[in-house]
């Protein structure tokens, strides 16, 4: 990013390269501490911090450390029954760490595998089929991010585009 801010004139993507530079510059400092930075999205830390644990460093429990993991279990769904017994010890909360990715992946996955057969459908004019699609992805849903998308691609499957 130092070599495009050196040569970047456009105003805009200067702003974009500084910000970029920024979020990086803050990402190693979590690489390097293994403490969340609250300025960060949860999400981006994430994977680093899970990255650490499964190289053999086990997360610091401090409140920082609980806060995050509190929000982000919170972000995939879990509950506080599930989420507080594994802030006892570093090593729960880094198999508690482990969940978190692990939920956001599946529902990343369902995401996806539901969006191509309800645009397969669609596009064939099976809007009945689209539907019960976006209906078996919810149901299975846990991901509150990821109900809410289903939740609009549901209400909106009839306004949809069909694709060129």
């Amino acid at each position: 990013m130092e070599k495009v801010l050196a040569v970047e004139v456009v105003p805009h993507y200067r702003r974009i390269a500084e910000s970029e530079l920024r979020e990086a510059t803050r990402l190693k400092a979590v690489v390097a501490s293994g403490q969340p930075d609250p300025k960060l999205s949860d999400r981006a830390q994430l994977p680093i911090l899970l990255h650490r644990v499964q190289r053999g460093q086990p997360l610091e429990l401090n409140e920082g450390m609980r806060a995050f993991l509190r929000r982000s279990a919170a972000d995939v769904g879990m509950s506080e029954a599930e989420t507080e017994p594994a802030l006892a010890s570093p090593e729960i909360a880094g198999v508690l760490l482990g969940q978190i990715m692990g939920r956001l992946r599946d529902a990343s996955d369902r995401l996806k595998s539901a969006m191509y057969r309800m645009t397969e459908l669609r596009d064939a004019g099976d809007l009945a089929g689209a539907r019960q699609q976006i209906r078996d992805w919810l149901a299975v849903e846990v991901v509150p991010r990821y109900r809410r998308a289903a939740e609009e691609h549901l209400a909106h499957l009839d306004e949809l585009p069909p694709a060129p």
